[in-house]
């Protein structure tokens, strides 16, 4: 059954007096929806979803599934953890060096956050805890390919297949499916294409066939009916993390709502399951298109780890940061 939304009230707050630029818009962009997408954060079942949320998620919430203890109101999800970490990275080094991402991650996790230890996680931590080097797990979940927006702030002007190399090279690090490295690399390219102008369903085809053959095969699953309910399309592809899944959700869910991104991101969550992952995949989509100025300032604005993220986009892109 899908969840109808009433359209969202004119009166609210938008963040448009901020210089924009896509090196600042997809990094605030990418946190932003992963906080918003903390509360119902792996809820599968879509009832409960509706019964949590009547009216639709409309703010930040603290954590309403088992799986992020110790999160509260307006802090990320362990996909927005390790982004933010790669982004103090980059900042801190001013290059998309693997090794250096690796060594700050590591370190990361030694200091015991709180902060969800995914399947993919301990499977890296494991290797390098007994062969004390660093091995990619054989995860497929998308989630690989969602942390990558930092990359494409710090190499915002430069040659597409560089990103592409870098963005491919840093999934790679902790997923070791191709498809997950292949789906960044849709992504990366998927962004390009926008801020070229292309719309956002050729912009995605363009990255598809330029890709690989999966990819093309996911995106033309994704190229469904968008006249079908959100739900039934997610109970369809699947609500889960994996990629073969994840995607072409992903995929759908941007084609449906392309000229409508907050009921986009809205609609992400409200087919529930691993909705930071997809969403922070659309939330680059969005930023591309120019469109970050079309999300709540709350979402942004009411996040724990709101002046890191600023302090290190400072460093990254300058003046273009802004503040909110």
């Amino acid at each position: 059954m899908s969840l109808d939304l009433p359209p969202e009230p004119a009166a609210i707050e938008r963040i448009v007096e901020l210089p924009r630029s896509f090196a600042r818009d997809v990094v605030l962009a990418a946190f932003a929806v992963d906080a918003y997408s903390l509360g119902p954060h792996w809820i599968y079942d879509t009832d409960e979803i509706d019964e949590l949320y009547p009216n639709g998620v409309t703010t930040l919430d603290l954590p309403r599934s088992e799986y992020h203890p110790g999160k509260g109101k307006g802090d990320l999800t362990h996909y927005g953890d390790q982004m933010l970490v790669l982004l103090e990275s980059l900042a801190e080094n001013g290059e998309a060096d693997v090794s250096d991402w690796m060594h700050d991650w590591l370190a990361f996790w030694q200091d015991d956050p709180e902060s969800y230890l995914d399947g993919a996680t301990r499977n890296v931590l494991e290797a390098w805890r007994t062969e004390g080097r660093f091995l990619p797990s054989r995860s497929h979940d998308l989630a690989g390919a969602s942390r990558m927006a930092p990359l494409l702030s710090l190499m915002a002007e430069d040659p597409v297949e560089e990103v592409v190399a870098a963005v491919r090279e840093h999934t790679a690090s902790t997923h070791g499916d191709p498809l997950v490295v292949d789906a960044a690399e849709l992504f990366a390219r998927a962004s390009y294409h926008l801020r070229d102008g292309s719309p956002l369903p050729e912009a995605l085809s363009r990255a598809a066939d330029e890709t690989s053959e999966a990819m093309r095969e996911l995106y033309e699953m994704g190229n469904a009916d968008p006249a079908l309910p959100s739900r039934e399309m997610a109970f369809r592809f699947g609500q889960n993390c994996d990629v073969s899944n994840a995607l072409p959700l992903t995929v759908w869910l941007a084609l449906k709502f392309e000229d409508d991104p907050v009921r986009m991101l809205q609609e992400n969550v409200l087919v529930g399951g691993d909705s930071s992952a997809r969403g922070m995949l659309l939330a680059i989509l969005v930023a591309a298109r120019g469109d970050f100025a079309e999300l709540p300032v709350s979402w942004t604005a009411e996040q724990v780890e709101k002046d890191r993220v600023l302090d290190a986009l400072q460093v990254l892109v300058g003046n273009d940061s802004g503040s909110i």
